[in-house]
């Protein structure tokens, strides 16, 4: 018996251990997620002042056509925002 509950008394070492390693691996794959959305919510926020000089229709349509030359995941939110003012400025000059 002294050997049985030796044998389960390492058992419940190697689950904590391992539910210990998972929880930390857990923890850190949580905290490089959150920083990765940090990164990129702070990126799209520099994008959108760099592109809040743009509000005329043409310049607008200018630029999404010099983006619709690229693909990627920077480009597609540029196009996200330029679609964004475009329908912005739309709404204006139907209200004007």
């Amino acid at each position: 018996m002294a050997h049985d509950r030796c044998s389960m008394d390492v058992m419940n070492n190697r689950t904590f251990a391992n539910s210990t390693t998972y929880a930390a691996k857990l923890v850190a794959m949580v905290r490089d997620d959150l920083q990765e959305r940090r990164e990129a919510r702070t990126a799209r926020k520099q994008l959108m002042r760099e592109l809040d000089g743009y509000h005329s229709r043409a310049d607008i349509d200018d630029l999404l056509a010099a983006v619709d030359r690229h693909e990627g995941p920077e480009a597609e939110i540029m196009r996200t925002i330029l679609h964004s003012k475009l329908a912005h400025a739309q709404r204006g000059s139907l209200a004007g």
